[in-house]
This record gives C-alpha cells, structure tokens and sequence, in this order.
C-alpha cells in the first residue's frame, strides 16, 4: 500500500513538473516574441496555470521535509515575484505580471481571502474551548499580553506613528489556527490534551488579536469617518449578526438544501464582508464574523465546508500567495539585516516566552510548557493575511512586509523540527 502511495505521488509530481515545463515554454515563446499579441485575458489564464502548478509542485517538495504545503505555496509565490523572477528575468517577469493582470489576481485572491477566513471563523466553536479550560486562556493570556508589548516596545521607535506600532505589535501576536492544526496532525497531536490546549489557546488569541485589529483599524487614517462612529457601526454590526442574524438563520437553514446552505454561507461572507469594507474595518473581519454565527448544529457544516475549502484551497489561497509574492521584494531587506534579525528574535522570543510562562502558571510541567511555547510560535497564512492588510493600508512600508513574511515562513517551517528536538520522550505527548 505505501509503495503504491508513493508511486502514485511521484507519478502526480511528475505531471505537475511536465505541465510547469510546458507553460514556462509557452511564456518563454510568448515573451520572447515581440510580434506577440496577447492580451490581459490570455496572460491572466497562463499567470493562474503557472501559479497552479507551481504551487503544487512547491507544496509536494515542503512535504518531503515535513512543513505543512502552505510554506511551499507561499515560496512558489516568492519564485514569481521580484524577489526572484523579477531577479533573474525582469522583462519576463514584467510580461507575465502588468498592472491589469496584477489587479485581476488582487481582486481574485480577495475573493479567496474571504472564502478563507469565514471558514476560519465558521470552524471555531466556543463551546470546545469548555474542555481545555483554564489553561488555554491562561496560555491565551500570555501569548498575547507579553508579544503584543514586545511588538510595543520595538515599534513605537520604529514605526512613525502610534496605530502602526499597534499594528507591528498585533502582527508579532499572530498564531496561525489552521496551520498549526495541520502541523498537530502531521505529528499525531491533534487529540492529546497538549493538542487540545494549543488549538484553543489559539483560537482565543486569534479572536483577541482580530478584536484588537478592528480597533486598530478606524484610527489608521484611510477614511474621512469618525474613529469612534466606525466603532460604534462596527458594535452595532456584531449585535445584528449575533442577535438577529445568528437566530434567524439557525432557523431557516434546519431544513435547507446543502446547495441553499452554501449559496447562504457564501453570499452572508461576501455580503457582510461589504460591509465591513464600506465601514472602514476591511472585508476579512465581516467575513470572520460571519463565520461565527453561521449555524454548525443545523447544518450538514462538514459537507458544506468541504465543497468551499475544496476550490479556495486548491485554486484561490495559491493566488493570494502569488500576489504576497508579487508584493514581497527580499532585496528590501538588504542593508536591513539588523532590523530583520530584531523582529525575528522578538517575535519568537516573546512568544515562546508567553506560551511556557502561560502553560507554567497552569500548572504544567517543564517539557510540556517548552512545547506549547514552540506551537504558539506558528504563525502562517494568518500573519501574512494580517501583514498584507497592513501594507495595503500603508501601516507598513515594502521592506517591513518583507520582513514580516519571512518571520511568517521561518516561524512556521521551525515549528516542527523545533517539536522533533523536544519529542525524545513519547510521555510528552501522553
């Protein structure tokens, strides 16, 4: 059986290779051609079927060294952007990426993002977090409180004003849910109670952290309304969804179709998302609080889910990360050495810090808090969605989004290496 997996696999990554190579002949010809005639529509389809391939092919390399296929998409997304493409094939790079095909890839990677994150907010049920108990929140608590004033102390001298220091702060806070729920199953922890413990410390800083972020956002300066009258729409918004929205539709979806319940799930995202982009709070947060109070007990939510995740996943999330790559030049950082290696270090250190000291007050043991200390470090596709608000919103310049992806990637690719040093003892994970 695991030889046939394994032949299967390589047949797979032999297609996808063979089908990368065809495209890159095919964009070779075309931009090499001056004669060539074509327009944004064709060059859009040949930059999603490039995009497609190589973050497949990227993401089945990653899994070799055990690193969730995120951390390959994103690197695929690097390849095709300034960073290197633009290095070494500026022209081609340019050919295959202007401002129309790039706006047309922003506005489909946006629909991804939200699709993305109603389904981080529709996955999160409360009611779970009853089992982890106190020591989730105490290790919430601390993976917030001591990142969020170490990003404090570092952004306040070197951000220019005081919501993007909060904003660099709130970046440093991030713990990547679905990442590290991936990472958990890859390492068979995702039903032990250090498992537990960690998921729900994160969905509870997670939900801190994007709190903080609508708070963050009306004082950023993008929009001619009133801070505290966006604040107050946005309170309003939450009321409606959780005391209207929530009631009603756990009553018309009891007996809806699959297809209805997912033509609502899809349309209350998009639509709430509207919302919350004409208030000034972005798209993302209506479409997480969407997901919140869509129903999960009435509704087949697993099928429903699947028949989203199956397309966002496998076709929308990699455009997203070809335009972080598109937006992302690592020659930015040149001469920023310094200030790269700061925000490493704090941010791991803070982190790993408030994770051992949480799971410490709880009552935990030593080994068990250096673990917990190591998965709240993950951080993902979740700071890089954060990281690309912030840049689109200019609470950050090119070179500090670049920094802020690669803390992204290399806080996630250590996470488990960093668990497999700790894994001597199988007890640990008892």
């Amino acid at each position: 059986m695991a030889t046939t997996a394994r032949t299967d696999s390589l047949r797979g990554t032999a297609t996808i290779a063979l089908g990368l190579g065809a495209v890159a002949l095919l964009v070779w010809a075309l931009g090499g051609d001056s004669g060539s005639t074509v327009d944004t529509t064709g060059k859009f389809m040949i930059t999603v079927t490039l995009v497609l391939l190589m973050s497949q092919l990227c993401g089945r390399a990653v899994r070799l060294l055990r690193q969730p296929p995120v951390v390959g998409e994103v690197l695929g997304g690097l390849l095709l952007g300034p960073s290197v493409l633009g290095l070494l094939a500026p022209s081609l790079q340019e050919w295959l990426f202007p401002a129309p095909v790039k706006s047309a890839v922003q506005l489909t990677a946006q629909l991804g993002l939200v699709a993305f994150i109603f389904l981080l907010g529709w996955e999160q049920d409360v009611r779970n977090l009853r089992s982890s108990g106190r020591a989730a929140t105490v290790v919430a608590a601390t993976c917030l409180v001591i990142p969020f004033g170490s990003g404090l102390l570092i952004g306040v001298p070197l951000m220019p004003a005081l919501p993007t220091a909060f904003f660099l702060a709130l970046a440093l806070s991030i713990t990547a849910l679905p990442v590290l729920a991936r990472i958990l199953q890859d390492v068979g922890m995702a039903e032990t109670r250090l498992g537990r413990i960690a998921v729900s410390a994160a969905v509870l800083d997670d939900a801190a952290c994007w709190a903080v972020l609508a708070a963050i956002l009306p004082f950023a300066g993008q929009h001619s309304r009133s801070p505290l009258l966006t604040l107050a729409a946005g309170v309003a918004l939450v009321a409606v969804l959780v005391f209207l929205a929530r009631p009603l539709l756990d009553v018309l979806l009891r007996t809806a179709s699959q297809s209805a319940v997912l033509t609502v799930a899809v349309a209350g995202a998009l639509g709430t998302a509207a919302i919350t982009e004409m208030m000034g709070l972005h798209s993302i947060l209506g479409a997480f609080l969407f997901g919140l109070v869509m129903p999960r007990r009435s509704v087949d939510q697993e099928a429903t889910t699947q028949r989203i995740k199956g397309f966002t996943v496998a076709v929308l999330l990699p455009l997203f990360f070809a335009y972080i790559g598109m937006n992302t030049s690592l020659q930015s950082i040149s001469g920023q050495w310094g200030l790269l290696l700061l925000v490493l270090f704090v941010a791991v250190a803070s982190k790993f810090i408030g994770g051992a000291l949480g799971a410490r007050l709880a009552g935990l043991d030593r080994r068990e808090a250096g673990v917990l200390g190591v998965l709240m470090n993950c951080r993902g596709i979740t700071e890089l969605v954060v990281a690309n608000l912030g840049l689109g919103l200019g609470l950050i310049d090119g070179t500090m989004f670049a920094i802020l992806v690669v803390v992204a990637l290399l806080t996630t690719v250590l996470t488990t290496p960093a668990l497999g040093l700790l894994n001597k003892r199988q007890e640990v994970f008892a």
